[in-house]
């Protein structure tokens, strides 16, 4: 079935009996009452009385207009196995492709949308700088192994590519979330989820990826309407698998960025055009109002040789009472956590399993790569595994707090302890590896024990009037 504009105004509808292969609406031209609006809605069964689907392929492309429309939001939906409905399915290797690609132009979704074969799913729209977005999500996506793709104009992510740079205003795709109870993003056999550019919430909606492939947003997540709820990883899938890889490359705000369940961890993938990252890697700012959501604010769990955790900019956690803002990172023994820019919490720091902690960044200047790393829980900070000084790192706890390190230190930079009132314990060696230039004590009525027969390398050590043991 083909629908082709030209000039005037007028609707056009379209009726078949039975399923229909192919749905491509094709406009240009220019028209006198405004853009041209695409509204699909599935069919009733004259018999039935139920909708029926949109067969093999479902395309709607809505082209060089400028404001041009796609609503997606029929009144009856179509019953899937499992109990579930949608409002737009294919089968076998059909794909649904939504295009409304110019600029000012929008997507608008209140429906599920699924296909059940190899079919991917693939959005894009222009740019609305009123409203902040170009589609906006009311409802939530499905494929079985095809991708989906939330992407700019002509392009689209492929498999182990560097996602496109979105230029200008046209089709930048920006996504807004507006759902009543969130959006759920779901590919059962593994199809990548990516997002061009800005993902956005209207007012701090939940967004859960249910997938083993993928998860990749190349634009700012919650950069407007105070960030997205809860961006939940992974659902207990049929193949026990979790996420691939999780790659933001740009700031974030939520409440929350944890992992589902046990199974919904992030394996060792590898990211593309990100210098060697496996696992997660969020490069921007990250902001969590970690105040209404009942999950902990950071909750990320990596397997798999080198599936690392990394966090590229500062992360700030802002909490209503220190009984919030938990952050746990682990990558089962066989990775980093590394924290380049800092990290502020509320709540309690838990990092477990990992192969090696590693602080701060080799920005040159005086000042330019010191970094903090600020816990106010009421555990104190505890670190148990081998600890790596990439820039001048802060340790701060709260009052009468305490710091504990039970593995090795190394790297040749200041490490600066503020727990006032409190202890602070190192166990392992220190700079045996790498010498440390100097141990500060930035605090008052504290101190601080050596522990062991371990050898400790530094070139020098600030008390601040502070009492320093060794035990043996």
């Amino acid at each position: 079935m083909y629908g082709v504009g030209g000039t005037g105004n007028g609707e056009a509808r379209f009726s078949a009996t039975g399923f229909v292969s192919r749905i491509l609406l094709s406009f240009g031209g220019d028209f006198t009452l405004g853009p041209p609006s695409v509204t699909i809605a599935a069919r009733l069964n004259p018999l039935t009385g139920q909708a029926q689907g949109a067969g093999a392929q479902a395309v709607a492309i809505v082209g060089q207009q400028t404001g041009s429309t796609i609503v997606f939001n029929p009144q009856r939906l179509i019953a899937v196995p499992g109990g579930s409905a949608t409002g737009m399915i294919t089968t076998g290797g059909g794909d649904i492709v939504l295009e409304a690609n110019n600029e000012f132009s929008y997507i608008q979704i209140d429906q599920p949308i699924t296909t059940t074969g190899t079919g991917q799913i693939r959005i894009t729209a222009g740019h609305r700088p009123a409203e902040g977005y170009a589609v906006r999500l009311n409802a939530n996506l499905t494929t079985n192994t095809g991708n989906i793709n939330f992407s700019t104009a002509g392009q689209q992510q492929n498999f182990g590519a560097a996602p496109p740079s979105p230029t200008g205003l046209n089709s930048t795709s920006d996504v807004l979330l507006a759902g009543t109870t969130g959006v759920n993003i779901t590919s059962t056999g593994g199809g990548s989820v990516f997002f061009s550019s800005m993902l956005d919430a209207v007012s701090r909606q939940d967004l859960q990826i249910n997938t083993s492939g993928s998860f990749t947003v190349y634009g700012n997540i919650g950069s407007v309407n105070g960030g997205l709820g809860d961006i939940i990883l992974g659902n207990q899938l049929s193949n026990g698998l979790g996420l691939s890889s999780l790659w933001f490359n740009a700031g974030l705000i939520a409440e929350s960025l944890t992992i589902n369940n046990s199974s919904s961890f992030v394996r060792n993938g590898a990211i593309a055009s990100g210098a060697g990252f496996n696992g997660v890697l969020i490069v921007g700012t990250q902001t969590y109002n970690n105040v209404a959501s009942l999950r902990p604010a950071l909750d990320l769990r990596t397997v798999g040789a080198l599936a690392s955790i990394t966090m590229q900019d500062q992360v700030t956690v802002i909490t209503s009472s220190n009984t919030d803002g938990e952050i746990f990172f682990t990558t089962s023994n066989q990775g980093s956590v590394n924290l380049l820019k800092g990290l502020s919490t509320g709540g309690n720091l838990t990092i477990s399993n990992v192969s090696a902690i590693n602080l701060g960044n080799p920005t040159s200047g005086i000042g330019s790569n010191d970094i903090t790393i600020s816990v106010n829980g009421s555990n104190g900070l505890t670190f148990n595994n081998p600890l790596n000084l990439i820039g001048n790192v802060t340790l701060a706890v709260a009052t009468t707090k305490d710091i504990t390190l039970n593995q090795a230190v190394n790297g040749g930079n200041d490490l600066h302890f503020s727990a006032p009132g409190g202890d602070i314990s190192v166990a392992g060696s220190v700079g045996q590896n790498i010498p440390l230039r100097n141990i500060i004590l930035r605090c008052q009525c504290c101190k601080l024990d050596f522990h062991g027969f371990n050898s400790h390398r530094l070139l020098g050590l600030s008390t601040n009037g502070n009492f320093v043991t060794r035990e043996y």
